[in-house]
């Protein structure tokens, strides 16, 4: 069984551990410097190299990694991956599946119907405030152009009718006009 081998790569400001530092250098940081910090003999376990990995980053000031819990040589059982493919690409046992369906066929009472009067009346006045009505809200208000007799918001209306509708003249629009002359 091969040692842990605890390293550091500068550049990338990280902390990791491996058993095959060759390989993952080659694969990973291939022209970057990596620095070995300690090996750990095999004896002491993943656990353990992992707990080293993680002092070291916290001694760096770098993110701590997963690479501390026991996670190497773990292995499913056969139970569990006929669970997992139980649960499919969503994620959810066809029991869970069943009871999301059931949630959604429920029918739940929403919007001005379920609430109090005083605080549905709050919620219409708000709305007809916001609708053009209050003079705090101009910029939710509907002009008409005099030219062409299109109504939409402020902003629009403002760019696109008024001194600058397509149905005035060229000479009576509000930009620059320029005539190219005849060869």
């Amino acid at each position: 069984m091969k040692d842990f081998t605890i390293y550091h790569v500068p550049s990338l400001k990280k902390v990791g551990c491996t058993r095959n530092f060759k390989k993952r250098c080659h694969e990973r940081y291939a022209g970057r410097e990596v620095l070995i910090l300690e090996v750990i003999p095999a004896e002491f376990g993943p656990q353990y190299a992992g707990d080293v990995e993680w002092s070291y980053a916290v001694k760096f000031g770098y993110k701590r990694r997963g690479h501390y819990l026991n996670t190497w040589d773990f292995k499913l059982t056969n139970e569990q991956r006929r669970k997992f493919a139980a649960m499919g690409a969503s994620g959810h046992t066809p029991e869970g599946r069943a009871r999301i369906i059931e949630a959604a066929k429920v029918k739940r009472p929403k919007g001005l119907a379920t609430m109090d009067s005083e605080m549905a009346a709050k919620i219409r006045k708000a709305g007809a405030d916001a609708n053009g009505r209050s003079p705090n809200n101009a910029f939710r208000q509907k002009l008409t152009c005099p030219h062409c007799g299109t109504i939409g918001n402020v902003g629009n209306m403002r760019h696109w009718h008024f001194d600058n509708c397509r149905h005035i003249p060229l000479a009576g629009r509000k930009h620059l006009t320029c005539t190219i002359p005849s060869l």
